[in-house]
């Protein structure tokens, strides 16, 4: 393996040669303007001699920039990009990619220790074992940059120092209904944005289509914006029986069609099975344990409009925060081995100050799921409105009944189209009651609107495709599929597995008997495969 093959893959340490002024990548917002890459944030640059990077929040990105004899390393305020790095003594090392990081430092004779309770969190079951669950890394001198964070080094002195500011939520004000003024706004802002967006001929404009209720807002945020919907396209999976057939009720009420996939894709070069497979390694592993495959050498030139972050406007984790992970006992033999799941849960009580289990999904679910934004952007630049910390900000003030009903997704439905509701869900919770819809109405009924200035925004980009990865020139091995199950049956070997967690864990590993001859099972082992990496990389147990 050699993360040198891909570009998008960053490190630099104490070891680097050079640490360049500027970097950036993924796409940025301002008032008036947006920014695709490092192409089009020096053009925008160029453009507005006067702007400081120290202003730059929004979007989906993270950047290196220096002023000065000082460098800075951040994401944007939703931490859609994650950095990982490492600072012992006077060495200091960060990356994108968990595994090119542990990759690089190893190389360089640095000792790393394995973090067993972060390490075994990924045995969890269902969504929330799927990623990590605190700012400690599966390796113990290796820890995750929060959210609000950006690393800082002067004249070689490495720390951690705040950005943005935290939500405060010892001091939530419990409205009982949401402040339109500030759904307004947002929405004015964001059909600007679409606008700039769809009208870009240099880039494709998709937007997915389900029967969920993420999807559907921002439709309706997508046809309210005035965007011309004939150069759109609407995706859909036809696989997902309900889904999609609700997906064609609103394709038939607002007169568009849907397409199953991308058409200008299918002559675009592919990447082989043996680059999908190293690059999903360096893109998730350590982070996120499901499997996606980047499939192509150049990025996309594609604006995916796209839902993820709806969780962040409902408790998608209920109940209080430190009892949540209790649940989870059952799961493991070995008492030990989850105390330290639930200690490495539990610290970060201490840095964000969690009252209930919601406010930890932004931190870790977003980041991880819907973030980790230079993987996901070799299949599409994601468009995602709902990942915003102005709308954060507003749920954070609602009560917690207000919460538990939505009523911020009702109120934006409500003020774009409340006619979109009239279609039913694929599921019947996520519809909302009539009580709740005519209380809304009253609401709004009431409003003395505060109407923001529609400003248009200008689109900054680059006019080459970014590659993905260098040509491999190696010999085809076999399918992806069959190249991510000889990773699983190599794990068979690793000591970290078989010696530790197996016997400890009941998770995935306890409840098939059969994982060693998993086939079709075997992505959902990815996090089988981390641990026999780490091995083979010389991170060693924990002492």
């Amino acid at each position: 393996m050699s993360y040198a093959r891909y570009p998008g893959i960053r490190v630099y340490s104490t070891f680097s040669d050079s640490i360049p002024d500027l970097y950036f990548d993924g796409i940025f917002y301002t008032h008036d303007s947006i920014g695709v890459g490092q192409a089009g944030l020096a053009d925008f640059l160029s453009k507005n001699s006067l702007y400081s990077l120290d202003d730059l929040s929004e979007g989906r990105f993270w950047l290196l920039y220096r002023k000065n004899n000082t460098y800075k390393v951040c994401a944007d305020d939703c931490g859609q990009e994650v950095i990982f790095y490492y600072h012992v003594d006077n060495i200091w090392a960060f990356s994108n990619s968990f595994l090119a990081l542990v990759e690089h430092l190893t190389a360089h004779d640095v000792k790393l220790h394995l973090n067993p309770g972060s390490a075994a969190s990924f045995f969890l079951p269902g969504g929330f074992g799927e990623t990590l669950i605190s700012h400690n890394s599966v390796v113990q001198q290796i820890k995750v940059l929060p959210r609000n964070a950006q690393l800082r080094i002067v004249d070689g002195v490495f720390s951690v120092e705040s950005r943005y500011p935290s939500f405060d939520k010892k001091y939530r004000s419990n409205r009982e209904m949401p402040n339109l003024n500030v759904l307004q706004r947002n929405i004015v802002k964001w059909q600007a944005r679409l606008r700039g967006l769809a009208d870009n001929h240099s880039y494709d404009f998709s937007v997915e289509i389900s029967g969920g209720a993420d999807s559907r807002l921002l439709l309706a945020l997508l046809l309210s914006s005035g965007v011309d919907i004939s150069g759109i396209n609407f995706l859909s999976n036809p696989s997902l029986g309900n889904d999609y057939r609700i997906a064609g009720q609103l394709a038939k009420k607002y007169g568009f069609s849907l397409a199953p996939a991308m058409n200008r894709q299918a002559n675009v070069e592919r990447l082989s099975a043996f680059e999908q497979v190293e690059l999903y390694l360096y893109g998730s592993l350590g982070a996120y344990h499901k499997t996606y495959f980047s499939r192509f050498r150049y990025r996309p030139k594609t604006f995916r409009l796209h839902g993820g972050g709806g969780g962040l406007l409902r408790d998608y984790y209920g109940g209080e925060f430190l009892p949540y992970i209790d649940k989870y006992n059952k799961f493991f033999r070995d008492q030990c081995l989850f105390s330290s799941i639930k200690d490495n849960y539990r610290s970060c009580l201490e840095s964000a100050g969690y009252l209930s289990a919601g406010d930890h999904y932004l931190d870790f679910r977003c980041r991880f799921h819907v973030g980790r934004n230079w993987y996901k952007s070799n299949e599409a630049c994601l468009i995602t409105p709902l990942i915003s910390s102005d709308l954060l900000r507003e749920y954070a003030e609602l009560s917690p009944v207000a919460r538990s009903r939505r009523y911020l997704h009702l109120a934006y439905y409500m003020l774009l189209d409340p006619e979109i509701l009239s279609v039913p869900f694929d599921e019947d919770w996520k519809s909302f009651p009539v009580e709740d819809v005519e209380r809304m109405r009253s609401h709004i009924s009431q409003w003395k609107p505060e109407w923001p200035e529609n400003e248009e925004v200008k689109v900054f980009f680059g006019e080459s495709p970014e590659l993905v990865a260098y040509p491999w020139g190696g010999d085809e091995k076999g399918s992806v599929d069959e190249l991510l199950h000889a990773e699983l049956e190599y794990a068979k070997s690793s000591e970290l597995v078989g010696d530790y967690f197996s016997s400890r864990s009941l998770g995935v590993l306890g409840r098939s008997s059969d994982w060693r001859k998993s086939g079709k099972r075997h992505r959902n082992l990815s996090h089988v495969v981390l641990l026999s990496k780490l091995e083979e990389l010389g991170v060693e147990m924990a002492v």
